[in-house]
């Protein structure tokens, strides 16, 4: 018997040129404040196609505006960190690393992450000075 490869296949660890494939989506959340309240909140769902030289990939990701990867993603996305505008951005290409972190209450999961986020093109290694000073 011949068995069908699995449909879901999970994202492989490495560097990707992520492509935004459909609009991103705001979900309302409730999270916990510092006195144990809970407290209304949001979260951004983004739906994106990882491309390296091993395939396309299908990911997607939740980030929280409190998430430092949220500056990051935004920086990326070319979309202004206080801007109110509807902003397109469906095709966007960008940059990163998937890395697989534990879940914080299974050690028996883990989950694939977007790390290291940065605008199409831009190199994760800063340019560095020969001699090693301060560039400035």
């Amino acid at each position: 018997m011949k068995f069908p490869a699995p449909e879901k296949q999970r994202i492989p660890e490495g560097h990707y040129s992520f492509r935004v494939n459909r609009e991103p989506e705001l979900k309302a959340i409730e999270v916990k404040d510092k006195n144990g309240e809970k407290r209304p909140s949001r979260k951004v769902v983004l739906y994106v196609i990882g491309i390296n030289p091993t395939g396309e990939y299908r990911h997607s990701e939740s980030f929280v505006p409190w998430d430092e990867r949220y500056a990051d993603l935004l920086d990326a996305l070319g979309v202004e960190h206080s801007s109110d505008a509807d902003v397109d951005v469906v095709d966007t290409i960008f940059e990163a690393d998937i890395e697989y972190v534990p879940d914080r209450t299974n050690a028996t999961k883990t989950w694939p992450r977007l790390k290291n986020i940065l605008p199409n093109g831009q190199s994760a290694v800063a340019d560095k000075d020969i001699e090693g000073d301060i560039p400035f």
